[in-house]
């Protein structure tokens, strides 16, 4: 009995002598996998512990821009963006071929030639006397004046003269003929009619009858005596 529990002691003692053999085994590896880990992670934040030059700042801030620039949500945004635009091109060509073809759809209005025989209804302009302005629009005598460049003379009348006249009084009748000419002309739109045969006594004159609402100036004229009706006959002095 003495002997096997002898047996029994060696026995357990001989089971017991192999864990420090196992311990011992892998204590090594142990070591050796802390110590790559601490080299790793050195080696990733070298820059917060290592002195840095101004050359290897430089290096690893050109790094870590380049690491944002290549990240994957900024890729993944300029593809989508750029799918965005090649689908929205071909709408934005569509719509400005479309406006093209409206603009030169719409017609252009024609210009009224300014050479051509003035007669109608609502012709309106701001007059100003013959010698202070070109001879567009301007009063020249009590019968005469320019409109849209072209001469025109009240037909049916003779108007007193002012530059060329044979008395003070003729000059008198005559400015306050070019006044209500120019008055008449000035208080708004007037209607310009065909004088029958009368063109072509002079080249460039166009005979017209001068009126507003019906009125002719005329007439309002030769009751103011400030003109007298033309006769085929030289006309008779004033004076």
């Amino acid at each position: 009995m003495a002997k096997a529990k002898g047996g029994a002691r060696r026995k357990t003692t001989g089971r017991r002598s192999k864990a420090p053999r196992t311990s011992k085994r892998a204590w090594p590896w142990l070591a050796l996998t802390v110590l790559t880990a601490g080299g790793l992670y050195a080696y990733e934040h070298r820059t917060d512990w290592l002195p840095q030059t101004p050359s290897q700042i430089v290096v690893f801030k050109k790094e870590a821009e380049q690491r944002k620039e290549t990240s994957p949500e900024k890729t993944a945004s300029i593809s989508r963006k750029t799918v965005v635009e090649e689908r929205a091109l071909p709408q934005a060509s569509r719509a400005g071929t479309k406006t093209q073809k409206d603009v030169a759809a719409i017609p252009v209005p024609q210009e009224r030639k300014l050479d051509e025989p003035l007669a109608g209804e609502g012709y309106k302009a701001h007059f100003a006397y013959c010698g202070t302005t070109g001879l567009k629009n301007c009063v020249v005598d009590g019968a005469t004046f320019w409109h849209r460049g072209m001469k025109i003379r009240l037909a049916g009348i003779d108007a007193p003269g002012m530059h060329q006249a044979g008395c003070d009084d003729e000059r008198r009748r005559g400015f306050a003929a070019a006044v209500k000419l120019k008055e008449f002309l000035n208080a708004g739109p007037f209607d310009l009619a065909p004088a029958g045969g009368e063109d072509g006594e002079g080249k460039d004159d166009k005979f017209r009858i001068l009126t507003r609402g019906g009125k002719s100036l005329a007439d309002e004229l030769l009751s103011l005596g400030l003109a007298r009706p033309k006769s085929g006959a030289r006309a008779k002095p004033w004076c």
